[in-house]
């Protein structure tokens, strides 16, 4: 009769208590975000993102948050973000999936369309700073770093006279 061990490894979990010692500054050079805006995103979303669970360290609020917004803010892959804060690549994908799913269902209290009126005032007002009629709104963009294209070159260079795609945000 043969017998089977099973060997057993202790899992090993990282603690990001240095998060909590950043300065705003540097909190907004790594996140996009203060202390206070990660504050405010916990105490929004703490309803669906706590775990009942205390068993196997479950993730705090506030580490899901960051490693959403790390990922959001610097637009790396899983796994960079998962080893720049000390999560595996599967983890970093479930919590930022969860997190934004959190974030949209809260997203008609923080972003709506205007009403008539409101509407009027601003495509007057677009009309009357930049000259751009029927503008109601604008979308902050991302400017993508692309290889120079052969056909219509001038039309591909931003301000810094680099090669670059806009892309919404």
């Amino acid at each position: 009769m043969a017998a089977f061990f099973v060997y057993r490894t202790h899992r090993i979990f990282r603690e990001t208590t240095y998060v909590t010692e950043l300065s705003n500054e540097e909190m907004a050079a790594r996140y996009r975000f203060t202390n206070e805006g990660v504050d405010a995103l916990e105490d929004l979303l703490r309803e669906d993102l706590e775990r009942a669970t205390k068993r196997n360290k479950a993730l705090t609020v506030r580490a899901m948050i960051l490693i959403t917004i790390r990922f959001l803010a610097t637009g790396a892959f899983f796994n960079v973000v998962g080893d720049s804060m000390g999560y595996h690549k599967c983890t970093v994908s479930r919590v930022v999936a969860q997190v934004t799913d959190a974030l949209c269902t809260r997203l008609r209290r923080f972003v709506v369309w205007p009403n008539q009126e409101a509407r009027r005032r601003s495509v007057e007002a677009f009309y009357d700073v930049a000259g751009f009629p029927y503008v109601v709104g604008c979308v902050d963009g991302s400017h993508i770093r692309i290889q120079a294209p052969i056909v219509d070159e001038p039309a591909f260079v931003n301000r810094n006279s680099q090669h670059q795609h806009a892309g919404c945000v």
